[in-house]
């Protein structure tokens, strides 16, 4: 790891705790890579946190993907992310107070998006995972019933070996939310099977 330092931080008066992960990360993508994303946007989910982050591809990476180096793109993409490792678990374990115990990093080329998940050494509390479930419920385009994956029976989403009830009150339509977003992150199916609970 080279010497990369923290980026220093100012106030946030009135921004959630997922609002000033969102806006700390867009800062510190901006100082280290030179642009940084145009959106972002922070979840919470048992014992991990998810930021998604939309656009901030350089004029030098799309014109190498243009040419057909998407492989060396997602290489030095790569590369820069295990470089900032130190830098990006020590802001999220600052701002969250809980220790990050792994960091994985995804990019995705069309639509130009990256994805930050950061594992912590123990569950997250209620109160985070319901700023998470405002969150997507607040934000997220309103769809028809019909789009929400129903259980034939009352069954909890199971998600790589953990499961996780969902309830009511919102919470099961931004499980579902958080899904899409995150499928739609990776181009692919991250529960292919899953079912969400909202009884």
């Amino acid at each position: 790891m080279s010497g990369l330092q923290q980026p220093a931080r100012g106030g946030h008066d009135g921004e959630g705790l997922l609002g000033r992960i969102s806006t700390e990360m867009v800062q510190l993508m901006k100082q280290y890579f030179g642009k940084g994303p145009t959106k972002a946007k922070a979840y919470f989910l048992d014992d991990f946190l998810i930021v998604v982050m939309r656009g901030g591809m350089t004029r030098a990476e799309q014109t190498m993907l243009e040419a057909d180096r998407e492989d060396a793109v997602r290489e030095f993409r790569q590369q820069f992310e295990n470089e900032m490792t130190g830098p990006m678990t020590g802001l999220i374990e600052e701002l969250t107070g809980r220790k990050v115990i792994n960091y994985q990093s995804q990019v995705v080329f069309d639509p130009d998006i990256s994805v930050e998940f950061f594992f912590f050494d123990d569950v997250i509390d209620q109160d985070l995972l319901k700023e998470t479930a405002r969150a997507l419920t607040d934000s997220a385009p309103v769809k028809p019933a019909g789009d929400v994956r129903r259980p034939p029976t009352d069954r909890p989403v199971l998600a790589s070996g953990r499961l996780a009830r969902v309830h009511a009150g919102g919470v099961g339509r931004a499980a579902a939310n958080l899904v899409e977003v995150v499928e739609a992150a990776l181009g692919g199916a991250l529960l292919p099977e899953a079912v969400v609970s909202t009884s």
